[in-house]
């Protein structure tokens, strides 16, 4: 088991906030295999860890290259599927080449799952990305790089869960490209949830939304950093 600092914020804050990192025990486990349900004009195959721009931290990515990965591609009108249980850790790397289009729903419902999922999304590519958990001890690494007026849509939804660690980072590099997120919870009792969220604006004229709500009962504990950040050459862009 390791202790690892995760969500790290991209400019530090005032250490007394307690909001620049979280610190958490990690007991690595390949466990079991996710489930994929494919449609026609999808491929899956294991293949090496995909990097990526993170959040959530060098030390969760160094960690995860001892999972199995994934890699995905193709287009298609009919959603891909990926169903966990038990433990899981699990590297998932979407590739939707260019005026393609390819939606993605996880759903995990898991004592713990450790996962890394990456989309590189082509020219005028549309892709969908839902991830569901319910309850588990859970850390979620989501990153993204955009092409030209490629266009993501993701959306996120913690339905308890003792302790989930979220962090979701994306390049809009091309010029006009679009990214939206939702990200709704219900956490009670002892939950715990800390979310981070990073827009990099490189490319001209992209845009960035995002949506966060949800509900805090008992004695439950959340966390939110956001940050949107314009770079040099991100004429016009929007957050």
């Amino acid at each position: 088991m390791a202790n690892i600092k995760l969500n790290l914020l991209p400019v530090k804050t005032f250490g007394k906030k307690n909001v620049n990192c979280v610190e958490k025990n990690i007991e690595f486990k390949n466990g079991n295999e996710p489930k994929f349900e494919l449609p026609n004009g999808v491929a899956l195959e294991k293949t090496a860890v995909s990097t990526s721009v993170t959040v959530v931290g060098s030390e969760f990515l160094s960690l995860m290259e001892k999972a199995d990965s994934y890699t995905l591609s193709g287009s298609s009108s009919e959603p891909v599927r990926i169903e966990i249980e038990g433990s899981t850790s699990a590297n998932i790397t979407i590739n939707v080449k260019d005026n393609s289009s390819l939606t993605v729903i996880l759903f995990a419902k898991a004592e713990s799952a450790l996962l890394h999922i990456h989309v590189n999304a082509g020219k005028y590519a549309q892709v969908k990305l839902s991830t569901v958990f319910c309850g588990g001890d859970i850390v979620s690494d989501v990153s993204a790089q955009l092409d030209d007026e490629a266009v993501l849509d993701a959306a996120e939804l913690f339905y308890g869960g003792a302790d989930a660690v979220s962090g979701t980072a994306v390049v809009l590099g091309g010029r006009k490209s679009q990214f939206g997120l939702d990200i709704g919870y219900l956490a009670d009792k002892n939950d715990k949830l800390d979310i981070s969220l990073n827009m990099i604006h490189e490319g001209s004229k992209t845009v960035s939304n995002a949506n966060i709500s949800g509900v805090l009962d008992g004695q439950a504990e959340k966390t939110f950093k956001g940050t949107i950040d314009f770079k040099k050459n991100a004429k016009g862009a929007k957050g």
